[in-house]
């Protein structure tokens, strides 16, 4: 009896653990653990949620933003309340600081007697974007269907390296989790009407598909903070923020439950 009752007992862990991947996570969830996301990034950082999920950004200069509203509007201020709660509830985002997202290949070398110099820097770190992440959660993809995207981006891999391919890497076909080649690759795949597709990681505490879109709007280029408060942002070297942004990406992947997780640039 008490064998029957242990095998029942699994399996009622088993299916209900199942049923749960199948349903989209709660609204309640997600904000849990954007929530606990929040409390391990640094400063600067900022969770807002999302359809299914939540978007990080980096918004450094929340701090000034909120200070101006809170001497506008002192009535409105939550005497009391810390600071990051304050800042983490004013963030919208159309408050984040601008980026530049620069190329980091074939970069000429500085001049330092070059008259025009800076002008070639302000066109090289020229605001081109913000910095953000996407989390999103879906119902867990089966085995099946994983294999099958698999496949469907392998076959456009392949018809992209059926011609050589110049200034790049093949680490963009590493991880299909993290990296998708860029829309500049579609027009070696006119054979398929269908383009690279996401895949999910697997999370050791949510038993959800579990979605990291990374901020770079391509391969090779490195980030640096459009200081608003700077005309010349690019000078100052607290500004160019790459590694302050691969430190905050692992950290999410590791809160996320994301044992393998591989930051490719």
């Amino acid at each position: 009896m008490d064998q029957f009752k242990y095998i029942t007992t699994v399996l009622w862990i088993a299916i209900s653990g199942y049923a749960a991947a199948q349903q989209e996570m709660s609204q309640e969830k997600i904000t849990e653990i954007g929530n606990k996301v929040q409390e391990v990034i640094g400063e600067h950082w900022y969770v807002y949620e999302a359809d299914n999920g939540f978007d990080i950004y980096y918004c450094r200069s929340l701090q000034q933003q909120y200070q101006a509203w809170a001497d506008k509007n002192p009535e409105l201020v939550f005497e009391g309340q810390p600071l990051a709660e304050s800042l983490q509830a004013f963030f919208k985002p159309e408050m984040a600081d601008s980026v530049s997202y620069y190329a980091i290949l074939s970069l000429s070398a500085k001049s330092f007697d070059d008259p025009q110099q800076d002008v070639k820097d302000r066109i090289r770190f020229r605001k081109n974007g913000v910095l953000k992440f996407g989390i999103r959660f879906e119902a867990a993809w089966s085995p099946e269907k994983i294999e099958k995207i698999q496949q469907k981006n392998n076959l456009l891999k392949e018809a992209i390296l059926a011609e050589p391919i110049y200034k790049t890497s093949l680490d963009i076909f590493a991880d299909y989790r993290y990296w998708l080649p860029e829309e500049r690759w579609r027009d070696r795949t006119q054979p398929y009407d269908f383009y690279f597709q996401r895949l999910p990681y697997t999370s050791a505490w949510y038993p959800y598909a579990v979605f990291i879109t990374p901020d770079k709007p391509y391969f090779f280029c490195d980030v640096l903070y459009a200081d608003p408060s700077n005309p010349q942002y690019y000078k100052d070297a607290q500004n160019f923020i790459e590694q302050e942004r691969c430190k905050t990406l692992q950290v999410v992947a590791f809160c996320l439950g994301i044992s393998d997780f591989r930051l490719l640039n």
